[in-house]
């Protein structure tokens, strides 16, 4: 029976080529956990669901509803559903977040407002009661860069807001996570995705591109808040499989 952070095994499902496990990786490495990743672009197959402990699913550009133009969204739908039904611990990110937000039943819609940068959000109470997030902050800063929001499902509680959206994120069964924002974004990751889809300064909610990049402190304090909610995750998973 697993026990220890070092025995569980990770699946990454990767949207497109240009968004990246980024931070994600380094933390996988530096602990030694064993983990592959699923190209979805590149039509690779989706593993048996008994050959991972904890999923993690990767944000995109595209929207939870082009199955048209991206068809592996189907397959990925089904088998996301799947390994929650089966009681997998899952995280998704942005995208990955929506497409879980849509397996468990809940609207994805477009936000009042566009978000793009360095961002306060605030941690909701309802996370201090859940095990192993006692000590999160109750306010931190990340990275944000999205338009499109979700409703929380059924049964599950906010994560956090900021100004701009109120659902940052939710929690649903205790091992099923949704982060509407990007912990694991680097600053070689944000500029590799500018030179793809750069955009304009748009207060107050959308701030300039070189604000962003310019202070490298904040993308290592973005990768300690990464491997907070790493850790919690792999706990959550590993304390599920030893009871």
């Amino acid at each position: 029976m697993k026990n220890k952070l070092s025995d569980m095994k990770f699946l990454i499902l990767q949207q497109q080529p240009f968004v990246t496990p980024g931070g994600i990786s380094k933390w996988l490495q530096s602990h030694s956990h064993e983990y592959f990743i699923t190209h979805l672009y590149q039509d690779m197959d989706l593993p048996a669901l008994d050959s991972f402990d904890v999923l993690l699913v990767l944000g995109g550009t595209m929207n939870v509803y082009e199955e048209q133009k991206y068809p592996w969204l189907v397959s990925e739908k089904m088998f996301i559903e799947k390994a929650v039904k089966k009681e997998k611990c899952v995280l998704g990110i942005c995208l990955g977040a929506q497409i879980l937000a849509d397996v468990l039943g809940a609207r994805v819609r477009q936000n009042e407002h566009l978000e793009i940068g360095w961002h306060t959000l605030a941690l909701e109470p309802d996370v201090k009661e859940q095990k192993h997030w006692q000590d999160f902050p109750n306010e931190f800063e990340t990275f944000l860069w999205h338009q499109d929001t979700f409703d929380l499902p059924e049964n599950s509680i906010r994560f956090a807001k900021s100004m701009g959206c109120e659902n940052q994120g939710f929690i649903f069964d205790q091992r099923v996570v949704g982060l509407q924002f990007h912990p694991e974004e680097t600053l070689e990751g944000y500029l590799g995705l500018l030179k793809r889809y750069p955009f304009v300064e748009n207060p107050p909610f959308v701030q300039s591109p070189k604000s962003i990049s310019e202070n490298r402190k904040k993308f290592e304090t973005n990768y300690t808040l990464l491997s907070k909610i790493l850790d919690n995750i792999t706990n959550i998973a590993i304390n599920r499989q030893v009871k």
